[in-house]
């Protein structure tokens, strides 16, 4: 029964095509290894690519995702290892996305897991990746590149990026296979799903880089510029030298450094060396910064119902 099984897959899974493995079909893209399994519980498709007119090796994998000791049922892995290769260079590149399946997702259905059996006798639970249609579904899936990782808090139309407090909050589990989203009251809180959302604030850099403040001033988390067009509370950066009556100024004879600092903490949020030709100049204009231009102030006034943007 186990060798039917195992063939069964390996006939089905040859299906997997040039596009699954490359996500186009361009004249110089091509299957090398068909879909097979390389190990227990993970099957790698391989081959050559064609972007942009570029040709480099790939392989793509399907992965049951583990906590070291047992899988988790909900845990799919979909990575990519590539070869790029000229006449001066060879760079290897690897990306990998762990997907934790629930309703609404893609291949939610084809990756729940099924009972096994054996004349009436139960043995065990075949997984995801065990399974023909979860392996062709999810190979077919060619997860975003993009800078800040981002999804749909489900059932609520918002969607947070990673840097977010939301992000972290409304991330869900790998474990157990469930037919619910089991957002916490600290997620929905954060969206403002259970009244009124918690004020968020923001800083701007000189670059126009968007940060979000975490919580109690520890620093603070790269978010897209957006979030910094939108905020009711945002900050902007501005330089400064260091102190001429510093330890390192007096005693160790060390010329003074110019940094890069917040308006909210003078630097204890962020904090950063820059050339010290932009301490004896002037800031950069708010009219120059990429994302947005601002009021002329290091602080924008706070808006009286403490609204953060919503997504």
């Amino acid at each position: 029964m186990f060798f039917f099984m195992t063939l069964l897959m390996l006939i089905n899974a040859s299906f997997a095509s040039v596009s699954d493995l490359c996500g186009n079909t361009n004249s110089k893209s091509n299957v090398t290894s068909p879909l097979a399994q390389n190990r227990a519980n993970e099957w790698c498709i391989s081959g050559v690519c064609e972007n942009n007119g570029k040709v480099f090796k790939r392989d793509k994998c399907v992965k049951q995702l583990s906590d070291g000791e047992e899988p988790y049922e909900n845990g799919i892995a979909l990575s990519y290892d590539e070869e790029h290769r000229d006449e001066k260079s060879l760079t290897m590149k690897s990306y990998a996305q762990n997907y934790h399946l629930y309703p609404d997702d893609s291949c939610y259905q084809e990756c729940r897991p099924e009972k096994k059996s054996f004349l009436g006798v139960s043995t065990g639970t075949r997984l995801g990746a065990q399974k023909d249609e979860c392996v062709r579904c999810m190979i077919k899936l060619n997860p975003s590149k993009e800078a800040f990782a981002s999804f749909e808090v489900k059932g609520h139309g918002v969607t947070v990026y990673e840097g977010q407090k939301c992000y972290y909050a409304c991330r869900l589990p790998a474990g157990p296979y469930l037919d619910h989203r089991p957002y916490s009251s600290e997620c929905l809180t954060c969206i403002g799903a259970m009244g009124l959302k918690p004020e968020l604030e923001h800083l701007m850099n000189q670059a126009g880089e968007c940060f979000e403040i975490r919580e109690d001033f520890q620093g603070a988390s790269k978010v897209p510029e957006k979030f910094c067009k939108e905020s009711f509370n945002k900050y902007m950066t501005h330089y400064e030298k260091s102190s001429k009556y510093s330890v390192d100024y007096i005693v160790m004879k060390r010329p003074q450094t110019c940094y890069e600092v917040d308006g909210k903490s003078d630097g204890k949020i962020y904090r950063k060396k820059v050339d010290m030709s932009l301490c004896d100049g002037k800031s950069i204009n708010d009219s120059e910064r990429s994302a947005t231009k601002d009021r002329p102030s290091s602080q924008a006034k706070k808006s009286s119902s403490g609204g953060a943007q919503r997504n």
